[in-house]
């Protein structure tokens, strides 16, 4: 419809507004939606993920359970030299 922006044609009526589509904001908004409301994201960035996408793949360790349990050899040093 001509005059109508893209956010009022694609939720009518929404019981829940979250702002933000970061972990947390993306987290409420599918509480809510399983808990039978209408709801609706707003989220200034092209794409969700809020500060999420800044902090994943910033923690790195070396020799974690996970490194160790799949026979990758790792010590702090190399992990530092990487």
């Amino acid at each position: 419809m001509p005059g109508q922006n893209k956010a009022a044609r694609t939720q009518q009526d929404p019981e829940v507004i979250v702002v933000g589509g970061g972990g947390s904001g993306l987290f409420a908004a599918i509480e809510a939606a399983e808990m039978g409301r209408r709801v609706l994201v707003l989220e200034k960035n092209p794409v969700p993920g809020g500060t999420t996408n800044w902090a994943i793949g910033s923690l790195s360790s070396s020799m974690s359970p996970m490194q160790v349990a799949i026979g990758v050899h790792d010590t702090p040093e190399a992990h530092y030299e990487d």
